[in-house]
């Protein structure tokens, strides 16, 4: 990405010097990116340099004022974040015409920031809190009113298969399924089945099985309730407390967190469609879905106020699926039942001592 008008000749070398601005890193010093070109040399003396100094002083007082307040996250298990963080750090526009920046038609972004409502009680992020961890919760607690608009979503993602589309045997014995019924029938009568409702807290949360999403929005779902407490300079609690617990209470002196809300909602939402989505074609012996997306999220916050998340969906290459719909527990013997299964083991290994040295 050239800026013509800082381009200059050296004509003891015979090469042509050009400022440039990097798609990720902005404004760089100038490199040798051309060859000679006799028919229009340019004297070093005619280098513009009171442009090229505006240029970098523009730059640097706009980064030097974005660095105070602006905070970008991102998968580290995939690389899709680089082309995220070139769309969320778009420079200011006399530079982006410079650069030749240009919004990447395999990006999508979300803006969270004009929501006039209020913001929910702190406790309501308990949940979220349990999904920042290296191998994150898929069974936490989530505010009311995702329990619906995820049943919701099961019905648009079923709904979106053929309508005879019939039902898997092993969606059939791990969900109660009829095995007469369709797939769509089935969904319509439990549409909660691949999130396994177990039951609502006082407080109206429900604890729900988050494992149709993959590992990567769990986990930035989980890192951007830590980066919003970061980027707020939120302060820490003092007391013997839970991570989870140590989180809600430094949440809860930060205005503007409806915006945090609404965007955990909406990256859970986008990646359990897709990921049921693929869960079920795999069931079926389908294809994995033709398209795939993978977050990335900007913060912008000052002392104790978030004022904006913006989210960019990366569109890659659907993932291998390795794991079932809504797996069903591993069953935990009593500790009766396990002396009798351990005393049975042993008395089975000495017989066989005793016919093998017979």
């Amino acid at each position: 990405n050239r800026i013509p008008a800082l381009a200059s000749h050296d004509p003891e070398s015979g090469l042509e010097h050009w400022p440039h601005m990097s798609r990720n890193t902005g404004l760089a010093c100038s490199g040798i990116l051309a060859s000679h070109e006799p028919e229009s040399p340019i004297g070093m003396k005619s280098f513009p340099t009171a442009e090229a100094e505006r240029c970098l002083q523009s730059y640097l007082d706009w980064s030097a004022e974005q660095r105070k307040k602006r905070w970008f996250i991102g998968s580290e298990r995939s690389d899709c974040w680089l082309v995220g963080f070139a769309q969320l750090a778009q420079p200011p526009p006399m530079l982006s015409a410079l650069s030749g920046w240009k919004v990447d038609s395999n990006t999508r972004l979300t803006r969270f920031e004009s929501s006039p409502e209020p913001d929910p009680d702190a406790a309501n992020f308990w949940g979220w809190g349990a999904l920042a961890d290296e191998r994150p919760l898929t069974f936490v607690p989530l505010p009311p009113g995702t329990q619906a608009r995820l049943m919701e979503v099961t019905q648009r993602v079923v709904g979106g298969f053929p309508s005879d589309t019939s039902t898997p045997l092993q969606l059939v014995a791990r969900n109660g399924f009829d095995e007469q019924a369709t797939l769509l029938e089935n969904a319509a009568q439990n549409p909660g089945c691949f999130i396994a409702l177990h039951g609502q807290a006082t407080d109206g949360s429900s604890w729900l099985r988050m494992s149709a999403v993959d590992l990567e929005t769990l986990q930035l779902c989980g890192k951007l309730l830590d980066c919003v407490l970061v980027a707020s300079d939120a302060e820490p609690v003092d007391g013997d407390y839970s991570r989870q617990t140590a989180r809600t209470q430094r949440l809860s002196c930060v205005a503007g967190r409806r915006h945090l809300a609404h965007a955990l909602e909406r990256m859970l939402l986008q990646g359990y469609a897709q990921g049921l989505e693929a869960l079920l074609r795999a069931s079926l012996g389908q294809p994995p879905p033709a398209e795939w997306w993978q977050p990335a999220a900007e913060v912008v916050a000052g002392p104790g106020t978030l004022e904006r998340i913006v989210t960019c969906w990366v569109r890659t290459a659907a993932p291998e699926v390795r794991r079932a719909v809504c797996p069903q527990p591993t069953p935990i013997a009593s500790g009766r039942k396990k002396r009798r299964a351990t005393r049975d083991r042993m008395v089975d290994q000495r017989r066989n001592r005793k016919k093998k040295f017979a």
